[in-house]
């Protein structure tokens, strides 16, 4: 192709830790590894997130903010106290009428050969494709999926500060190229100038 100017060849989604941010709720989950939390939709379709702000929905199952439900399902009894979601993914609390703190279930983690592939779907969710492979559920901790610390958040991992210098030095390299450019232009139309 021959042509001026430039254009963009492709876009890519990282998945680069980003920092933590402690938020001190309960529900708030952050993924420190390459794991991401399974949801089903509303529709059946499952899906997959690194955003860790869940809630509990009116029948005390844990939900994102969109009301998606995680999977596998972990459901807290109605005036449960002391809820704790363990780095390994274990959810226990203190039950009313029992003494003992009690296991309410186990949260997982999923993996994928190839999360370059995976289709962004909005409201943070991805879903699996035939290119990025099938998911692994794996336990957290284990593994590359990593660990869950509650109480925190993953804030952006994009740093719009250094992704500004990046962009200015890329301007740059692309005026001093169109310069070169220009030049050569100006040299080749002298020279065929010449008698």
């Amino acid at each position: 192709q021959v042509g001026l100017g430039v254009r963009t060849d492709a876009t890519t989604r990282t998945f680069t830790q980003g920092d933590l941010q402690t938020t001190g709720n309960a529900t708030d989950l952050a993924i420190q590894g390459d794991g991401l939390l399974r949801v089903q939709q509303a529709n059946g379709d499952f899906a997959y997130t690194r955003a860790g702000n869940l809630r509990l929905d009116s029948t005390g199952r844990l939900v994102t903010q969109a009301g998606d439900l995680i999977d596998p399902a972990v459901t807290v009894p109605a005036g449960a106290t002391n809820l704790t979601i363990k780095p390994d993914g274990t959810v226990t609390a203190q039950v009313p009428g029992r003494q003992d703190v009690t296991e309410l279930g186990s949260m997982a983690l999923f993996t994928f050969p190839n999360y370059g592939a995976l289709q962004a779907i909005g409201g943070n969710l991805l879903q699996q494709t035939q290119a990025s492979g099938a998911a692994v559920q794996t336990k957290p901790g284990e593994n590359s999926a990593g660990s869950l610390n509650q109480g925190f958040l993953e804030t952006a991992n994009v740093k719009a500060v250094e992704e500004m210098i990046n962009m200015i030095t890329t301007q740059r390299a692309y005026e001093m190229n169109s310069k070169v450019i220009q030049s050569a232009d100006q040299m080749l139309q002298k020279l065929t100038s010449l008698r």
